[in-house]
């Protein structure tokens, strides 16, 4: 899930930064950010879920790269 984390958050700022080109780096956009995070956190996940904690940390990872678009 490591591996897949970076992923993630790599999509995470190419989405932010292409938004920031089409509307501008005033503009305040609406992000729906992983409506199902809670999914990584099944067992069922490739090399296993991940605690709470760490879907906090990837949450606020995940909303640290869009701001820095």
């Amino acid at each position: 899930m490591r591996r897949r984390q970076g992923e993630i958050l790599e999509l995470y700022s190419h989405y932010a930064n292409a938004t920031a080109e089409r509307l501008g780096v005033d503009a305040s956009p609406v992000w729906l950010v992983e409506p199902d995070l809670a999914q990584y956190a099944s067992a069922t996940q490739r090399g296993g879920g991940m605690q709470q904690s760490e879907l906090v940390a990837l949450f606020c990872r995940i909303g640290a790269r869009i701001d820095q678009a």
